[in-house]
């Protein structure tokens, strides 16, 4: 009898939660710009681990362990918020056993896998296009001064020269403007510089 009591209660509290039918897309919505634009250095880390040690890593993140703890968790409790909001509004939608909810919830989770790994990847990609970005500018740099193309100096250098641009744009609050306007761009790498380093 203690056991169909707290199943009533369980399923009371997941039919009042999905009548909150708008909760969901809050949820979701939330949790997809949060992991784009705060969470994303969870990302950078994971490549760094594995060697890609080119990437950079921002300072507000570098600095602050609260910080680091505080994005971590808004993460993880705005998934399983979005993944709860989202099986209840269907159990309240479309009347189903328990553990067709639980199923849902499973379901929910597997999207939330996904659509976190493209959403998250979105800055990681930015620094990608950079880095290729200053390899050539290298590469055309050597070819033009008539010096060797040595591979692990090329890498080394890139690696230094696009740390010290990131790390300076970083410095001035304009780091996520100066990789986005590397990533795309299609100007003389110099005038790049003047344009995001000036202020213009």
């Amino acid at each position: 009898m203690n056991n169909l009591a707290i199943i009533g209660t369980m399923t009371d509290w997941i039919e009042t939660l999905g009548k909150l039918f708008w909760l969901p897309l809050v949820f979701w919505v939330g949790l997809f710009f949060e992991v784009r634009y705060l969470a994303y250095p969870l990302a950078i880390k994971k490549q760094i681990r594995k060697g890609k040690t080119w990437f950079y890593v921002p300072l507000w993140w570098q600095k602050n362990y609260w910080t680091r703890f505080f994005v971590s968790s808004l993460t993880w409790s705005l998934v399983a918020l979005a993944v709860l909001t989202s099986a209840a509004t269907l159990y309240w939608l479309l009347p189903m056993t328990v553990y067709l909810f639980l199923f849902w919830v499973v379901i929910f989770a597997v999207a939330v896998k996904f659509g976190m790994r493209w959403a998250i990847s979105y800055v990681p990609r930015l620094e990608m296009e950079c880095y290729f970005f200053e390899y050539r500018r290298l590469v055309y740099w050597y070819q033009k001064m008539g010096k060797p193309l040595v591979e692990s100096d090329i890498r080394n250098r890139c690696t230094w020269s696009l740390q010290n641009d990131l790390r300076r744009a970083d410095a001035k609050h304009r780091f996520y403007k100066y990789i986005k306007a590397m990533a795309y761009s299609r100007k003389v790498p110099e005038d790049l510089d003047a344009e995001v380093f000036n202020g213009n």
